[in-house]
């Protein structure tokens, strides 16, 4: 027995025991059998099939159409079943909140669309990468919209990148103690240009080390409101630390590295001696003249 509804809706159908001189005026169906009853309800490519006694759960169709097949033998009967249908709008879940600096794919918001978040360079992803837009009789997104932040310290290994203070643009929180380690292939080093900079001058800054460690030498320590000028680390790892106190918050800073070749000391130092030895091995070379 076919059941349909316009296009875009769906249908739900609730069991109850039938009873014999009730008053409600929905469908209902008295066959029954002991050995071999059995109703199958076809949506689509969804299929479920009950042989219970039990009253079966809320069933949801995705589709607008339901096909319901009742099936009875020649033995025993029983009091069968009754059940209510509605037809319910295959509604769209609503639109989810774009995060801030982060990027959506994905413009449609049906039952099992999928859409996907990522972050713009320099915030980190907090939550879930991708959603889908669950079916039922009620929209809602399995999971809800991620965030993106700026978050304190990390390892940064592609050649290029950015790094900000937390809570950027906003102002960076109370007793910060970041560090954010630029690592990248030997043999390279990193050049990084500021865009924005502003701390609590005198007691929040900012510190550049070439190498990777604490131990390493300082490139440079900035607090204030100058921009700092364009650095170049000439080692593959390169540490950057931010500190903040208890007191006065700021914006922070914004910038950004790139990753430059350098040929090692070594190689250099191998030309330089090659080229030396030639020389000298050309200066020394001196025409024979021949005994008379």
């Amino acid at each position: 027995m076919p059941t349909s509804s316009r296009g875009g809706l769906e249908v739900a159908k609730k069991f109850s025991k039938y009873e014999p001189g009730s008053h409600h005026t929905n469908w209902a169906r008295r066959d029954a059998v002991v050995e071999t009853r059995r109703l199958r309800l076809n949506s689509g490519k969804s299929r479920v099939t009950t042989r219970r006694t039990t009253v079966p759960a809320l069933l949801n169709s995705t589709s607008n159409q339901l096909c319901l097949h009742f099936q009875s033998d020649i033995s025993v009967a029983a009091s069968g079943f009754h059940l209510e249908y509605k037809t319910v709008g295959l509604s769209a879940c609503q639109e989810p909140a774009l995060p801030s600096h982060g990027i959506r794919t994905g413009d449609r918001y049906l039952a099992n669309d999928v859409l996907s978040f990522q972050c713009e360079a320099g915030y980190t992803l907090q939550g879930r990468s991708h959603i889908s837009c669950m079916p039922g009789t009620v929209r809602r997104w399995n999971f809800p919209p991620p965030l993106c932040t700026a978050t304190c310290g990390g390892t940064l290994a592609s050649m290029a990148g950015v790094i900000l203070s937390p809570g950027f643009p906003g102002a960076y929180p109370n007793n910060l103690d970041c560090t954010w380690r630029i690592a990248l292939p030997v043999g390279y080093g990193v050049h990084m240009q500021f865009l924005n900079f502003s701390t609590e001058a005198n007691h929040d800054y900012l510190e550049i080390q070439n190498g990777p460690s604490a131990g390493s030498p300082l490139i440079g320590q900035f607090s204030g409101s100058d921009l700092p000028a364009a650095l170049l680390s000439t080692t593959h790892e390169t540490l950057v630390r931010f500190y903040s106190d208890h007191s006065e918050n700021r914006p922070g800073f914004k910038l950004t590295y790139r990753g430059l070749f350098i040929m090692p000391v070594s190689t250099q130092f191998q030309k330089l001696q090659i080229s030396s030895i030639q020389k000298q091995k050309q200066n020394s070379i001196k025409p024979h003249k021949k005994s008379t």
